[in-house]
């Protein structure tokens, strides 16, 4: 979803930046296709953008990243779990209608923390309190500078985005509304 609203203002990025949205196939693949990116194609900057559970999913690939020292930067947006499916399966019934804590992210996982633990330079831009309009300036500003330096950086980097799961924040960016099904009883499945 970040890597849609992205892609609006592609044109005005700087020359040589590629940004690659780490949900190509499976949720969490753009790690690892990032990090071949910046190997194979030294003289530009990538970034991927990816989701706290894409994150979960491919963590195998900051190892690769830091192994082979790719200058490539992460940027996970983290709002506190599969906020997606959990959307999605409540009008289903899937996944205990959304319910389950197991859609959470893992309880004290912070991603900042592995990074760094693993000597990649990180930063944690809180901007879960986006109704504070002052705040959220000013967290803004931090993440325009933790970008500038990542994309100077040689090797890995990660900037971590606490992001509210509000529906309401992403109006506008992220489709909130319509994965909505009438759920079927078996009887009317029969009769289709």
């Amino acid at each position: 979803m970040f890597g849609g609203m992205l892609a609006e203002d592609y044109d005005q990025f700087p020359h040589g930046l590629r940004v690659f949205g780490g949900h190509g196939g499976f949720v969490g693949c753009g790690i690892t296709i990032a990090t071949g990116l910046a190997l194979g194609e030294p003289a530009a900057k990538v970034f991927c953008t990816l989701g706290d559970q894409g994150f979960t999913n491919s963590v195998q690939g900051l190892a690769a990243a830091v192994q082979e020292s790719a200058p490539v930067t992460f940027i996970v947006c983290n709002n506190g779990g599969a906020v997606s499916l959990r959307k999605q399966s409540r009008p289903s019934g899937w996944l205990d209608a959304g319910h389950g804590e197991y859609l959470d992210n893992a309880a004290g996982m912070r991603y900042v923390d592995i990074a760094e633990a693993w000597g990649v330079r990180s930063w944690r831009v809180d901007l879960s309190e986006w109704l504070d309009r002052d705040r959220g300036a000013t967290r803004l500003e931090t993440f325009g500078q933790a970008l500038q330096v990542a994309s100077e950086e040689t090797g890995p980097t990660l900037i971590e985005l606490v992001l509210p799961s509000d529906p309401e924040f992403w109006s506008g960016v992220w489709i909130t509304e319509g994965f909505e099904q009438k759920k079927t009883t078996p009887a009317e499945v029969t009769r289709a």
